[in-house]
């Protein structure tokens, strides 16, 4: 049986939610001194992209995606940091060259 060599790379993009309840004032999303309107996306570094959600007439929420962090295989490693916003900014994960047989 012929081996067969291949380079392995996975990309991975993985995404945590975290949601913080705010009063909804004036119709929009009050995050960090300012206003957002529901729908909005806002970006903020390492690599983070917070969405307004409106929940009812008196509150919302402002969720959070990021890059998720998980253990790797030895033979594999991160990507250099990368720039740009979410999720074009989260680090892939490369592994070395394996032998399928």
């Amino acid at each position: 049986m012929a081996k067969l060599r291949k380079c392995l790379v996975l990309f991975i993009t993985g995404m945590l939610f975290l949601v913080q309840a705010k009063p909804y004032k004036k119709g929009k999303c009050y995050f960090e001194g300012k206003f957002y309107e529901p729908g909005e996306k806002i970006y903020t570094k390492p690599c983070n992209e917070w969405t307004c959600i409106k929940q009812n007439s008196t509150h919302s929420d402002v969720v959070r995606k990021t890059c998720l962090g998980i253990e790797i295989p030895p033979i594999c490693r991160w990507s250099p940091a990368l720039e740009g916003i979410y999720p074009q900014c989260c680090q892939h994960m490369i592994c070395e060259k394996i032998k399928l047989h």
